[in-house]
């Protein structure tokens, strides 16, 4: 199966499952791997509902990256814009309640990974 088709694939079964009582919104903290060289990075991630999709935006080290995603209780595929670059990543839940994700660029020809874990939002106290 091609790339291609799997996307094709992953989005039309995100369209049939729609949204679920667990869906991905809240504040995580993100580590990942860049794609354009190799380093890590570090920062944070905010998804968010708006209507049937999601509203992801990352801020990494200061600088925000946008997408806009589609999924249910179990993963979230996202498309998304940071600087003038396009990529496309998918996400997947672990029982933890933290995700993990893969991604690549526009034209990309490798896959790079990313971990997002639940984040204490401000204000709120450890149990």
């Amino acid at each position: 199966m091609n790339w291609n088709t799997l996307a094709a694939a992953i989005v039309a079964t995100a369209m049939a499952l729609g949204s679920a009582a667990a869906d991905p919104i809240g504040r995580y903290n993100v580590k990942g791997q860049n794609a354009n060289n190799g380093s890590s990075y570090s920062g944070q991630v905010r998804v968010t509902r708006t209507g049937d999709t999601y509203q992801v935006v990352w801020d990494i080290g200061g600088q925000l990256a946008f997408g806009t995603g589609i999924g249910s209780t179990n993963f979230l595929v996202v498309s998304f814009l940071t600087g003038r670059q396009v990529g496309l990543a998918l996400y997947a839940r672990k029982n933890d309640g933290s995700w993990e994700g893969r991604w690549t660029n526009l034209g990309g020809r490798v896959i790079e990974t990313e971990q997002w874990t639940p984040a204490q939002e401000p204000g709120e106290r450890s149990p």
